[in-house]
């Protein structure tokens, strides 16, 4: 059985972020990893506007996917899988939601702040800069890994058209907006995590309430680039759960 894998990145890169976990998914677990318009030096889509239009975008490439379909979502990436499942859940049998951004949205001070664009925009520059990196690889990447993962990441924030629009429409209204679904899921969080606090993993079952909660004691924020083998056998353990198979 072929399982598709519909891998869907955080703010400030793209689908490349998951290229050194693929190799070590099984053989037949089958990922597409698309990248959002307006990342990893896409061009950002003018039309879109708003959460249901990134699910428009999604929904395009799950159609016509080979069934179970599993989608995975990091960070804001989980936030978009979320909004998908808010008119095309037909189109998915399962979800895996990595640190999603959703919870506390109104009262968490770094959300608020960055809201507002100009603020962001700073932000973003001073990630992809190379001055900072040394600071920020010591503050959210192991020590461990390597420069040659790592700094294609933090580059990625210099043509991220996108990053500032992702604080003003992931926010609290929209988090209050979303529906209740059945749909089988996993959520993921690391016990080390320094930007979404784990704690929060609990409150994704306001949206998914069968939902079963992981946490997973060595990661922080990235650890798809920190251990991917690792990663890729969390991921590969939670996609045998949800679909039943042993995998």
């Amino acid at each position: 059985m072929t399982i598709s894998l519909l891998a869907v990145h955080g703010n400030g890169g793209g689908g490349e972020r998951f290229d050194w976990m693929t190799p070590h998914l099984p053989e037949d677990v089958h990922v597409m990893a698309p990248t959002l318009p307006g990342f990893g030096g896409t061009a950002a889509d003018p039309t879109i506007t708003d959460m249901a239009g990134y699910a428009d975008f999604l929904a395009g490439r799950l159609e016509g996917l080979p069934s179970p379909v599993v989608a995975l979502g990091t960070g804001i990436g989980g936030s978009h899988v979320l909004e998908v499942l808010r008119d095309h859940d037909d189109l998915v049998d399962a979800v895996i939601l990595h640190a999603p951004v959703g919870p506390r949205l109104d009262t968490r001070v770094i959300p608020r702040v960055m809201n507002k664009r100009p603020v962001a925009e700073i932000v973003r520059r001073g990630i992809a800069t190379p001055l900072l990196r040394p600071l920020i690889r010591r503050r959210f990447f192991a020590d461990s890994t390597p420069a040659e993962r790592v700094d294609p990441v933090l580059a990625a924030y210099a043509e991220c058209q996108s990053f500032a629009q992702q604080f003003q429409i992931i926010n609290a209204a929209w988090w209050d907006s979303l529906p209740q679904r059945r749909t089988p899921a996993v959520v993921l969080w690391g016990a080390e995590e320094q930007v979404l606090a784990a704690d929060m993993a609990d409150d994704v079952r306001a949206v998914l309430p069968e939902a079963e909660v992981r946490t997973i004691p060595a990661w922080d924020h990235f650890p798809m680039i920190d251990d991917p083998p690792e990663y890729a056998r969390v991921v590969a353990e939670a996609i045998r759960d949800l679909v039943g198979e042993d995998r």
